[in-house]
């Protein structure tokens, strides 16, 4: 096992995961997520900012299992 491999890795899912939490709790997150709910005229917009504020975060999440499979498979 890989040890600076695995602790790249579960910073890199810890790392997703706080910047997930903060995000919910933005403000612009949430309006997303109400524009989402209730679409208007300016939907598609809001589904173009929500993810481009997840993917980062799921790349990020992801990219942190990759890390921590790949320490745990090589010898």
């Amino acid at each position: 096992m890989n040890v600076v491999t695995l602790v790249f890795g579960l910073t890199l899912i810890g790392a997703g995961f706080v910047t997930l939490v903060r995000r919910l709790h933005d403000r612009s997150v949430q309006e997303s997520i109400l524009v989402l709910k209730n679409p208007v005229g300016d939907a598609p917009s809001a589904v173009a900012a929500f993810a481009g504020l997840l993917a980062p975060i799921v790349s990020a999440i992801a990219s942190g299992l990759a890390f921590v499979v790949v320490s745990i498979l090589t010898n």
